[in-house]
Order: structure tokens, then C-alpha cells, then sequence
């Protein structure tokens, strides 16, 4: 009795993580491919020098069946106001981030690239 039902909270665990991995996963967007550099001043095949620019997702945006390409760049920060210091983090990234991410803004507006 105490074999069947070790097995059967087992297999209520595993099931529960499997589940919270699928709306992690869900969350993220079922639809959504990241691409990503190499490393910095690292070469590529061919001696190419492997890093994206913002024409790239120009570029990656005009293929078929893509909705929205993305340029994306985020790391910590130091937000100030006043005297007033905090470390964050920070994504700079383009108007169709939200369109992208499926993230509908709630206030505020993107800036627009000049030209």
C-alpha cells in the first residue's frame, strides 16, 4: 500500500512540474523565435565576425509569415534621480517589442528611431 501510493504522489509531482514548465513556456509565446549573436569579437565561419545589427531585424522583418523582428539590447543600469541612486535592469528595443511579446502597454509610448 505505502509502493502504490509513493507512485502515485510521484507521478502527481512529476505531472504538476510538467505543467508549470508548459505555462512557462506558453507565457513566452508559442510562436517566438530568439536569435542571438555569438560572442563579441569572437569569429564566425569563414572568419566572418558573428554580430547582428538593428538592419538585421529590418531585414528579418520584410521575410514571409514574420510579424514583428525585434532588435533587443538589455543590461544593468543605474536609474538616478535626485540624489537618489538605484541599479536595474534595462532593455532598449523598438515599438514592435509589444506586438512581438504579445505585452500590450499599459501607459507611456515608445520612442521612434530617427531617420
Amino acid at each position: 500500500m505505502i509502493g502504490v501510493a509513493s507512485v502515485i504522489a510521484m507521478l502527481a509531482i512529476g505531472d504538476g512540474a510538467k505543467q508549470i514548465v508548459l505555462d512557462r513556456i506558453s507565457a513566452m509565446g508559442t510562436n517566438l523565435l530568439l536569435i542571438r549573436p555569438g560572442q563579441p569579437n569572437r569569429r564566425g565561419v569563414g572568419g566572418t565576425v558573428a554580430s547582428l545589427v538593428p538592419e538585421d531585424a529590418d531585414m528579418i522583418a520584410e521575410l514571409p509569415n514574420v510579424l514583428a523582428a525585434v532588435p533587443e539590447l538589455g543590461g544593468s543600469v543605474t536609474a538616478r534621480f535626485g540624489s537618489s541612486d538605484y541599479q536595474t535592469q534595462a532593455t532598449g528595443t523598438s515599438a514592435t517589442f509589444p506586438v512581438a511579446r504579445n505585452w500590450p502597454v499599459s501607459r507611456g509610448i515608445f520612442f521612434r528611431r530617427r531617420t
